[in-house]
């Protein structure tokens, strides 16, 4: 799902950009990295024991795991490196294999701004997640600092700017043709840039 399309197998992760050797099936950790739900399990409960939205292929990347756990659960937003109580994100120890691609993320105590690489593929992962499963309560909101066990998620704005910002790459649009492979659906924003346009969120 997350291969680089240069063909060598090696796989770029989310926030970081790093492009790593995958590792061994369940021992991924080993290699750096493991699977980041971009619309946080614990904002809504999400299962990974069976299938929806804890499990939707569209929510699940691969991401550094230090760069993973430095986000949580917090929302997104725009965010001022020169603000107080904001700080760049680096990891001291990159993952075995990677290339240097490494973009900047910052950190807030109740927000995370993604690096330019990631944040059109952020806002069309949580902008399919509100409307895919709006049924089960998700929302996404103008405002951060959600409740941790809530089914809210910010920044709406920030979210809508980015989508229109950051334009669907090749390898976005890839990653979408296999997810409709396995689990027979896709995400209409990556296909339809005007959508977010339309929605009454």
């Amino acid at each position: 799902m997350d291969a680089a399309l240069d063909g060598t197998g090696r796989i770029i992760l989310l926030y970081s950009g790093y492009v790593i050797e995958p590792g061994t099936r369940d021992h991924e950790y080993q290699a750096g990295w493991n699977r980041e739900h971009v619309w946080p399990r614990s904002k809504g409960g999400l299962s990974t024991s069976q299938p929806g939205p804890g499990t939707d292929l569209h929510n699940l990347h691969a991401a550094d795991i230090s760069v993973n756990a430095e986000r949580g659960n917090k929302d997104f937003d725009d965010l001022d490196e020169g603000q107080a109580g904001v700080r760049v994100v680096t990891d001291p120890s990159p993952a075995p294999g990677y290339q240097d691609m490494k973009r900047l993320c910052l950190v807030a105590a109740d927000a995370w701004e993604p690096s330019d690489l990631a944040k059109g593929t952020v806002a069309r992962a949580l902008m399919y997640m509100a409307c895919m499963y709006h049924g089960n309560g998700l929302r996404l909101v103008d405002r951060v600092g959600t409740e941790t066990r809530s089914m809210e998620l910010g920044n709406l704005k920030a979210v809508k700017k980015w989508a229109q910002q950051f334009p669907a790459s090749n390898r976005e649009k890839n990653r979408n043709d296999l997810a409709e492979q396995l689990q027979n659906n896709r995400n209409p924003f990556i296909d339809d840039p005007k959508l977010a346009g339309l929605v009454k969120w």
